[in-house]
């Protein structure tokens, strides 16, 4: 697949909060694009939400443009050890595909960025029930909605 990185996207989710909550009332989930065009989605506990700087969790992604598609690159996703295999990391998967910025067909994790090749495979495996999986040659592993 072609891979450009035009980066075309205007700072529109820039301090967004997002209402929905997959994670829990205990949860505050924030999904942002900063100055550089980069997309972090944090995690953090309600109660320490404004004390705290260390997230629960944080997924990070750059928009790539792949054969005429707008994809967010994942090439970090991590969970505090304390709440590794609750299904988190799915999760923000699951919340980012819903949540996807204006222009996007869907996220990707290009294997050369991939720090884990067993789990987050799986977890596009599992979301395939839920989201059209491609997974290319290169073992590049696409999401985008059914």
């Amino acid at each position: 697949m072609e891979n450009k990185n035009p980066n075309p996207f205007s700072g529109e989710l820039k301090g967004k909060l997002l209402k929905e909550n997959i994670f829990g009332k205990n949860f505050v989930p924030k999904f942002e694009l900063d100055a550089d065009g980069i997309y972090t989605f944090s995690l953090k506990n309600k109660e320490d939400f404004i004390f705290s700087k260390v997230p629960l969790a944080t997924l990070t992604a750059t928009p790539e443009l792949i054969d005429g598609k707008n994809y967010l690159s994942v090439y970090e996703t991590k969970v505090n050890k304390d709440f590794k295999n609750k299904g988190i990391a799915t999760n923000i998967y699951r919340y980012i595909m819903e949540h996807l910025p204006e222009g996007f067909d869907g996220i990707y994790s290009p294997s050369e960025s991939r720090a884990n090749d067993i789990i987050i495979p799986k977890i596009y495996e599992k979301l395939s029930k839920e989201y059209s999986l491609i997974k290319d040659p290169k073992d590049d592993y696409f999401l985008t909605k059914k």
